[in-house]
């Protein structure tokens, strides 16, 4: 199994309409909205285009096939800024638990830091979503603060950060997750 990336191009409207409109990925954004062709397209040309946003399409290869599986970005509030905003998520059924996230987050943090030439890169992600926190720590992400979610108050949002010096030095130190049986307690250093 091999995950790559490429760069996200006007003709994977359909694919990235249908991934972020599936349930399986809506629960875990922030925006609950459907998405239409018509507004990706606008975020392809406004964003995208013009380098405001950095996205790449995720490729599975395996067994001399290869498909494409999600998306995964950088955003920048403008082409000056050192600080990037990450998302990824995993679209295809058929990749699900294949372990994609991991190499896509390490292949996009390299673009980050290497092409953009980001110093800072920062996440926010929902407490409960166990999977994709360990990818981000195992990335070398450390948590640097949380917050009540706006829109839930019932909800935690993680806000996680990696720069480039812990990046290149192969991702900073190790955090130990505590995982009881109702969800994230905490986050810790080792």
């Amino acid at each position: 199994m091999n995950v790559s990336l490429r760069k996200l191009a006007e003709s994977d409207t359909a694919n990235i309409v249908l991934w972020r409109n599936a349930e399986d990925v809506k629960r875990w954004l922030f925006s609950q909205d459907e998405v239409t062709e018509e507004m990706h397209l606008r975020w392809f040309h406004d964003k995208v285009e013009p380098g405001f946003c950095a996205q790449y399409i995720i490729n599975l290869e395996e067994e001399e096939r290869r498909i494409d599986i999600g998306t995964t970005f950088i955003k920048r509030k403008d082409l000056t800024s050192e600080l990037g905003e990450f998302g990824i998520f995993i679209g295809e059924p058929s990749a699900k638990g294949k372990h994609c996230a991991l190499p896509a987050t390490k292949n996009m943090l390299r673009i980050g830091f290497n092409e953009l030439k980001l110093d800072r890169i920062f996440l926010e992600v929902f407490s409960d979503n166990i999977p994709a926190i360990k990818t981000y720590l195992h990335a070398g992400f450390r948590k640097t603060g949380e917050n009540e979610y706006i829109k839930d108050k019932e909800k935690i949002v993680y806000t996680m950060e990696i720069n480039k010096v812990e990046f290149l030095a192969g991702g900073g130190k190790i955090y130990v997750v505590l995982v009881p049986s109702f969800g994230y307690n905490k986050l810790m250093a080792a």
